[in-house]
């Protein structure tokens, strides 16, 4: 990212409170008072995910000043990540993610003509907290899970570092444990652009400068957790993905550029100390991760909103909070990143909810050769929008939605051969919130393994090619227009 310099003021983005109100609009929105921080928010989020799929506005939290609110359920369908966007309500999975990857290609070649926008001052700026003054106990942490070591206060929030050589700043999604009023316990992955910068300060006996944002707009979620390629700021991403600057305040203790929609802000810096942190029910849907010492946030100053919100999720046995958003965003990049590869045929992918947007993609195709289906998955499973976090990828004809899991799976059950169509690739990226890696004792994260399987769910190629391969027992689009037509009031 370019130093954004104040300019003249620009419509800003709409905040998090107008985001909000349009939610109320849509119907889709529930308030919820008096719950306790402990569990009561984290078990409602997690019930609500796996049946209703409110956005949840929990206020008057016990132990917290009313107009302390936590919000859940951000973005827990098409509708409401359309609506994040700035797309059209009315996409479902596929045609969201082919809008996603038309925007997405564009914001591959147009990074230079978004900048972010720097305004003079911000909403979060009326209240001010600094050094001593400084208590982050103040603002509602949940303890979501039953078996979390500690209150959380970050867990869709947006992390702010800047690399001290080449001057690249990335916005991550990092979990946020409190330690007491002024520290803050952070879990970063040894692939996290975050730690990366974190560690070069290290190396030069220095604190790493941090700025982050506890609560915003949600479309900065579906980039700061997401795989935005190294040496690219999720600003400029983001400005391109939307066609519109982003606006942004510059942290008066860091420097480093803060969402100008902010509700409670925390500048810092990430030390050298460590401090036992988790354990933490993770996305896989298991308390895989466990205890371990993970760096400190000194914190310096906070700043926040009257009646601030705090963005949060919670993560689980899928589905859960923000299991959704993130299939339509990977699939949208695989899919380019597999376009960018010269790969040829694909016709429609999705990353599952089951699987946490990772261990379970579904690639399907035209196959136009003998192998192309092998081809595919092997990439799919290889390249860096799918490496991380995955296990499987199958990969089936055209004339399956890959976002239909029964669909999916009659095309396993019907169109292979167990022993001839799964294909394994034995050593792969491990994750170590993955209960199956084993790690060994004084192995660090980038030692950890896992292996992939390819499941060519395709009919035979060459029984395609002859036409010997059994028909699809279904009415024909012909008669299923027809009967619709005719009869189509019944079935609504």
């Amino acid at each position: 990212m370019k130093p954004a310099q104040p300019v003249a003021e620009e419509s800003p983005l709409q905040d998090l409170r107008s985001w909000l109100e349009q939610v109320r609009q849509m119907g889709k929105l529930r308030e919820v008072q008096g719950a306790s921080w402990n569990l009561e928010v984290g078990a409602l989020t997690d019930l609500n995910a796996k049946a209703h799929k409110w956005t949840l506005l929990f206020d008057e939290i016990e132990g917290y000043p009313p107009g302390y609110r936590v919000l859940t359920g951000s973005m827990l369908d098409s509708t409401r990540v359309a609506l994040t966007l700035s797309f059209s309500p009315d996409l479902d999975d596929q045609q969201l993610v082919q809008t996603l990857r038309r925007r997405l290609s564009g914001a591959q070649t147009s990074l230079d003509r978004f900048p972010p926008h720097a305004l003079s001052t911000a909403p979060f700026l009326e209240n001010r907290c600094e050094g001593s003054e400084v208590d982050m106990t103040q603002f509602p942490a949940m303890k979501w899970h039953e078996q979390d070591g500690g209150r959380y206060l970050g867990t869709l929030d947006a992390v702010i570092t800047r690399d001290p050589d080449s001057g690249w700043v990335n916005v991550g999604t990092y979990r946020l444990m409190v330690h007491d009023q002024r520290r803050l316990g952070i879990h970063m992955n040894v692939s996290h652009h975050g730690l990366l910068h974190a560690e070069k300060y290290w190396a030069k006996g220095e604190a790493c400068p941090v700025a982050i944002s506890l609560g915003h707009h949600p479309v900065i979620g579906l980039v700061a957790g997401m795989e935005v390629p190294a040496e690219i700021c999720e600003y400029d991403y983001l400005g391109s993905l939307l066609e519109r600057r982003f606006p942004v305040v510059m942290g008066p203790v860091t420097g480093l550029p803060i969402p100008a929609d902010s509700e409670i802000v925390v500048e810092g810096h990430i030390t050298q100390e460590r401090k036992k942190e988790g354990p933490y029910g993770e996305f896989v849907g298991y308390y895989a991760g466990g205890e371990m010492p993970s760096p400190v946030i000194q914190v310096e100053a906070v700043y926040f909103r009257e009646n601030p919100i705090v963005l949060g999720t919670a993560s689980g046995r899928p589905p859960y909070d923000y299991s959704y958003y993130r299939c339509p965003f990977r699939a949208a990049m695989l899919w380019n990143a597999l376009q960018a590869a010269g790969l040829r045929g694909v016709r429609g992918v999705w990353c599952h909810e089951p699987g946490y947007s990772r261990a379970l993609t579904v690639v399907s195709m035209k196959p136009a050769y003998k192998g192309h289906a092998e081809q595919t998955g092997f990439l799919a499973s290889q390249l860096p929008e799918g490496a991380f976090g995955g296990k499987y990828v199958v990969v089936v004809d055209d004339d399956i939605d890959p976002t239909n899991k029964d669909e999916v799976l009659w095309a396993i059950c019907s169109r292979t051969d167990p022993a001839l169509d799964i294909e394994f690739i034995r050593n792969s990226w491990g994750m170590n919130l993955d209960p199956m890696v084993q790690k060994e004792p004084g192995a660090g994260l980038n030692e950890l393994r896992m292996s992939r399987a390819i499941i060519n769910a395709c009919r035979p190629f060459e029984r395609t090619l002859r036409g010997d391969f059994p028909e699809v027992v279904e009415p024909s689009p012909q008669t299923k227009e027809r009967v619709l037509s005719k009869w189509g009031k019944i079935l609504t």
